[in-house]
């Protein structure tokens, strides 16, 4: 896979975290890899989501598939596809993770210059997680809610 069929490469990542202070210094390259790297690991663990379980061993029923009735999950005993998966903030257990690996990427560039970190609905971090999320998740926060679930964190 070439870096322009890549998910979040670190291009992508240059080009979404994107400081607006004149004093600010971006990440270094090994800051952009880590940052892509870290958005590449939620996108992986959320496909993993999306996807069936595999077989229970020797055919045996697992216990959603025994109980999958009563609980409204498929025959199959895979959740993952209803409406009530779809309708969970799913985005809620990526910004966090994903706002410390910046944060800590920008941190470590800007050292004590006085250039304020933080999670403002306007700051560098939370537009990236904007940009970020829906590629992840498939939903669309609002800076807003993303900037006070990382202040509530």
């Amino acid at each position: 896979m070439s870096e322009e069929e890549e998910v979040f490469p670190p291009k992508w990542v240059e080009e979404h975290l994107i400081l607006k202070e004149d004093k600010a210094v971006s990440p270094d390259r090994d800051g952009y890899d880590r940052i892509a790297k870290a958005l590449k690991e939620a996108f992986t663990r959320e496909m993993r989501k999306n996807e069936p379980p595999p077989p229970p061993p020797l055919g045996q029923a697992t216990p959603f598939q025994a109980l999958g009735f009563h609980m409204g999950v498929l025959r199959d005993g895979w959740s993952h596809g209803d409406e009530a998966f779809q309708k969970q903030r799913r985005w809620h257990a990526h910004v966090l993770p994903l706002a410390e690996v910046m944060r800590a990427e920008l941190a470590r560039v800007n050292g004590f210059s006085g250039v304020d970190i933080g999670y403002s609905k306007d700051g560098p971090i939370v537009r990236a997680l904007v940009d970020a999320i829906p590629i992840i998740t498939g939903e669309h926060p609002h800076p807003a809610a993303i900037a006070k679930k990382l202040e509530r964190s």
